[in-house]
């Protein structure tokens, strides 16, 4: 795997959990209770996601591996590449060379599937916030056209402000 990658995929994993980090922070702060409750249940769904990635991970990690050596095999059409090693150290063997292969591709299937779930609770949070705004924006608007309808002052002012606007 190449630096640029590993740096490419490092960014955007950062950048997808601190979008999400701030769009929580948004929700608390301006939602309602009930915004709040509806809030935890988005992040507990995606957090019993996350456990539940994690947890098969490891479970079948072994499994995932084999059937990543096995489709690295199938894929094979030419031989792999041999690299010399410097003098002094043992060069490594086919079966370790795909063995290693494998196990970055399985390392790198969980972090996609990680970031998918992380990217999935910021799409749901952003919907969320959507609904907040709609609310908030909603609210604002029907306590200004009041406002702007019951003018509250008296007399001659409230008079001229009428033909001002004429």
């Amino acid at each position: 795997m190449s630096d640029d990658r590993t740096s490419d995929q490092l960014r955007s994993g950062v950048s997808a959990t601190f979008d999400l980090v701030v769009r929580r922070h948004q929700a608390r702060a301006m939602g309602t209770p009930r915004d709040e409750k509806a809030l935890e249940r988005i992040e507990a769904h995606h957090q019993s996601q996350r456990q539940a990635e994690r947890e098969a991970y490891q479970r079948d990690y072994d499994s995932r591996v084999k059937h990543a050596e096995a489709d690295i095999m199938a894929k094979r059409t030419r031989p792999m590449p041999r690299i010399k090693p410097p003098p002094g150290i043992a060069e490594p063997s086919l079966d370790h060379l795909i063995r290693q292969e494998a196990m970055e591709r399985v390392d790198q299937d969980h972090r996609d599937r990680l970031v998918a779930i992380d990217q999935a609770e910021a799409r749901e949070m952003t919907q969320f916030m959507e609904g907040i705004y709609r609310r908030a924006h909603a609210k604002d608007r029907a306590r200004d056209d009041f406002n702007q309808t019951a003018e509250r002052r008296s007399g001659r002012e409230r008079r001229v402000r009428r033909r001002e606007r004429s």
